[in-house]
């Protein structure tokens, strides 16, 4: 009975507001070299209340590659506003006030509403490199919650954002396109704990060791 309150304890206290999506190739130029980049990006989507949600695009290395333009294309009309950015250490990038359509491997592939690029001035290196970050602040459109939005990337035909990645390995010329897709692989994957909840989980398992001990006598 101890063991069973504990775990269903846990399971109320994770938090219902995050998840993550991965990326994969969409231009076969650098294939098994972009590949092996994709995998080493992601992007956390929270919900930070009251309708805003932010991005958190991560480059978590270690091959050589910087993010130099991020597009979001909203199908499903669940963004609003895109209202801010943060830049982490190293990166400098702006909000595009008129973006477009994004070409890769000479077709449009994405028509973006939104889109992010690095600070031309200072060159490829404003973007965010391996073990850099760079956040992105949206306000949802009225009515809609931020299931609608976890929903609307795992969906065909749904929201997706796509990514220019240049200086792929260790050549400066080589660059390639890489898009969310609703696949097993990199659709919402579900609850990510914060900090406080890594603790009250470690505290919980502590408990049911000590309850397994127990009835163990």
């Amino acid at each position: 009975m101890k063991k069973a309150w504990i775990v269903s304890a846990l399971m109320a206290a994770l938090p219902l507001h995050a998840a993550v999506l991965g990326f994969d190739c969409k231009t076969p130029a650098n294939y098994s070299l972009c590949e092996d980049m994709a995998d080493q990006l992601q992007v956390t989507v929270t919900d930070e209340g009251s309708g805003s949600v932010k991005f958190l695009f991560e480059n978590l290395g270690p091959l050589g590659s910087t993010i130099t333009q991020i597009n979001f294309d909203d199908s499903d009309g669940v963004l609003g506003t895109l209202d801010s950015i943060t830049n982490g250490t190293g990166v400098d990038m702006d909000i595009v006030a008129s973006p477009g359509a994004v070409n890769g491997g000479g077709a449009i592939f994405l028509a973006a509403d939104y889109q992010i690029e690095r600070e031309s001035q200072g060159g490829v290196s404003n973007g965010i490199d391996p073990d850099e970050e760079m956040s992105a602040f949206f306000t949802l459109q009225g009515g809609k919650t931020f299931q609608d939005l976890l929903d609307s990337f795992s969906t065909a035909g749904g929201n997706r954002i796509g990514m220019h990645v240049q200086r792929l390995g260790t050549s400066a010329s080589l660059s390639d396109f890489v898009i969310t897709v609703p696949t097993e692989e990199t659709e919402p994957q579900g609850e990510v704990p914060e900090p406080s909840t890594y603790a009250l989980m470690g505290a919980g398992l502590v408990a049911l060791a000590v309850a397994r001990k127990r009835l163990g006598r």
